[in-house]
């Protein structure tokens, strides 16, 4: 996976991430958006899969930040059971696109948000 261009590095990209999160939170607002499928360009997926897809993506890379960061995460049991829904249905493609590395063991009683962030490749205890 080649990344074109570096978002983040560029100045004004916080402001202009937020501005993208507000424009894409009043898109999904509106009911009819939740009907058939978005044409991604290359691909079409239907509205409540990519919606799941955008919601893994958000909780993932939170976690990402939030522990490269050093601090801690907070999923909800119903974001926890979503998440762990789309990595598994999704998964595979992930991995072969090198978006996820392999499976990491969890323990007995790991909660669904932690078994998602194991399934993604993630250690769910790293510091």
């Amino acid at each position: 996976m080649v990344l074109e261009r570096d978002h983040a590095g560029e100045d004004g990209w916080a402001e202009t991430y937020a501005e993208r999160l507000d424009r894409a939170v009043a898109a999904w607002a509106e009911p009819g958006v939740w009907q058939g499928d978005i044409d991604l360009g290359f691909m079409a997926m239907p509205a409540p899969e990519l919606a799941s897809v955008v919601v893994k993506e958000m909780a993932v890379h939170g976690w990402d930040v939030a522990r490269a960061t050093g601090q801690d995460f907070r999923a909800s049991e119903a974001l926890g059971a979503l998440v762990l829904d789309v990595v598994e249905r999704h998964g595979a493609t992930y991995r072969e696109y090198d978006g996820f590395a392999d499976p990491v063991p969890v323990p007995d009683g790991a909660s669904a948000f932690e078994r998602a962030i194991a399934l993604s490749g993630r250690d769910p205890a790293w510091r």
